[in-house]
């Protein structure tokens, strides 16, 4: 079935002019508000192997997501969250770096299904911090202290 170019798929956005600025200013002060307590950007796949988003969101988050399988009948997925990816960097990319690891990212995910009823973007933009390594009430605070920041 063809559909209409002029249509756009339902839950996706296009964004222009005055609210695409503002959706980048958005991003660019959040990015500045982390830079400046030490946490550095990460930019995760877009598409991952789904086994990736199963293990570290669980079963049912990992079915909300995209799926595509590769030519070799890999799974793969795109990203319905980035916390994985970030988890998986943490353990190979940065296993030698000192802890705690202060990340952070703005990145869009994609997921399938409806996660309220009251919005529902198959599209969406996720931005926050991560700080791996510093089990604690103060490092949670922390972590808090800079998502709050941004509201």
């Amino acid at each position: 079935m063809s559909e209409s170019i002029s249509r756009i798929p339902s839950g996706f956005r296009c964004y222009a002019a005055a609210e695409a600025r503002a959706r980048r200013e958005i991003e660019r002060v959040a990015m500045t508000v982390f830079d400046g307590w030490g946490y550095q950007e990460i930019v995760t796949p877009t598409l991952d192997y789904y086994s990736l988003f199963e293990t570290g969101m669980g079963m049912a988050e990992a079915q909300r997501s995209f799926k595509i399988s590769e030519g070799d009948g890999s799974l793969m997925a795109l990203r319905p969250d980035v916390t994985s990816g970030i988890a998986r960097s943490a353990a190979t990319l940065f296993a030698k770096h000192d802890r705690p690891l202060r990340l952070c990212y703005a990145s869009s995910v994609f997921r399938q299904q409806r996660q309220s009823h009251v919005d529902w973007r198959r599209e969406s933009k996720q931005i926050g911090c991560e700080l791996l390594g510093c089990n604690s009430a103060a490092a949670d605070m922390e972590v808090l202290l800079r998502r709050s920041a941004l509201r």
